[in-house]
């Protein structure tokens, strides 16, 4: 047991230093990891390594091991403390025509996200500019939201028609409260499926080695007569 203590103190201090290929070479070669920023398991030295370049592009965790034991059935147990981070889910739909979440779904990808050592806030409500306002009751500190790039699309394609000022107000109520956001990337593969499926016309994108960012990705203009 004590080797494994030391092992894994050690895989910790390589992971916070970003020392991915060390901190791999200790992993299973089938390892199967939490994804908490899409959803499901990366499995795989490969997978996973791809995921942590994504994530560390826009997140730098650091995660310190507070408690390790084995749980008497072959299993080591690490418990661990991280700067506090929220991920936030939506039981509305994210546009009139859609059906709500299905709950064995919702229930999967909270399970996902916990897994990954967050907690997780459960809204009513599909608009960013809601989940900052309860946060802000309870914090001072700055709002920070990761989100994905179909999240962005979704987001900028709201009208908005609950708010007397539409899109405009939205984004006033949301970028008036100390907030950020940091937008995930997406592979253009997936990016033309989730159009596809979304029923989604107009954007034009660059990309870079497969990838979709943020800034690559745009609407067209409208067309003119």
């Amino acid at each position: 047991m004590s080797d494994d203590v030391e092992l894994l103190k050690r895989v910790y201090d390589l992971f916070n230093s970003r020392d991915i290929e060390s901190v791999l070479a200790a992993m299973h070669p089938d390892v199967i990891w939490a994804n908490g920023m899409e959803g499901g398991h990366v499995h795989g030295r490969d997978e996973v390594r791809s995921y942590w370049k994504r994530q560390w592009a826009i997140l730098n965790p650091h995660v310190e091991p507070v408690e390790i034991s084995s749980n008497g059935e072959g299993e080591v147990v690490v418990k661990v403390h991280q700067v506090p981070f929220f991920f936030c889910l939506t039981v509305a739909p994210f546009m009139p025509n859609e059906p709500a979440p299905e709950v064995p779904d919702l229930f999967g990808r909270i399970d996902a996200l916990l897994s990954a050592g967050g907690d997780v806030l459960l809204f009513r409500q599909p608009e960013l500019y809601q989940m900052t306002a309860l946060v802000n009751r309870h914090t001072r500190a700055p709002v920070r939201f990761v989100v994905g790039l179909s999240l962005m699309i979704r987001a900028s394609e709201d009208a908005y028609e609950n708010l007397e000022g539409r899109r405009l107000e939205a984004l006033a109520r949301l970028f008036a409260q100390n907030v950020r956001i940091y937008v995930y990337p997406m592979t253009a593969t997936d990016l033309r499926e989730w159009l596809k499926n979304a029923s989604s016309t107009g954007w034009d994108w660059t990309e870079t080695n497969g990838w979709v960012s943020a800034s690559q990705l745009r609407h067209a203009p409208p067309a003119t007569c």
